[in-house]
């Protein structure tokens, strides 16, 4: 027999927390996965006829891709200081490169380069998080190890 429930105290949850549960990552995978289709079209796209600055505009992405993935699957890719430093020159230099390049192709090519900075906001998100707020992933590596 249970013993009877105090009606004025909140029911306690059976369930504990998700944070180091992949399982509750199904929207951060999906966008990964859209991040990952995306930058392989552009990469493509970009190839076509390379120019520097777009190259290195999809090498910057693609360093972030893996972050955002290391974050998504929890899985420790490099080092953390690597990625902690990452968070902030990611979004800065995707925006330099934009100040430099897209006001050549007119306000319409600028227009889209920051558009499509909104779009990666999460991937910023998820490299911040992956460097700065995620020590589970990191716990049990000597300070500034990697792999």
């Amino acid at each position: 027999m249970t013993e009877p429930r105090d009606p004025y105290t909140a029911a306690q949850p059976k369930i504990g927390p998700t944070t180091g549960s992949t399982s509750g990552r199904v929207g951060w995978k999906v966008y990964g996965l859209g991040v990952v289709i995306f930058q392989i079209i552009g990469l493509v796209y970009d190839l076509r006829t390379p120019q520097l600055m777009e190259v290195m505009d999809d090498l910057v992405t693609m360093v972030g891709m893996v972050g955002l993935l290391g974050y998504v699957f929890q899985k420790r890719v490099g080092w953390r200081s690597l990625w902690r430093l990452w968070a902030v020159l990611f979004p800065v230099s995707n925006a330099l490169i934009g100040l430099w390049v897209y006001p050549r192709v007119g306000t319409g090519g600028y227009l889209g380069y920051f558009a499509a900075m909104l779009l990666f906001f999460p991937q910023y998100l998820a490299v911040f998080r992956y460097g700065y707020r995620s020590p589970e992933i990191w716990r049990g590596m000597a300070r500034g190890g990697g792999c």
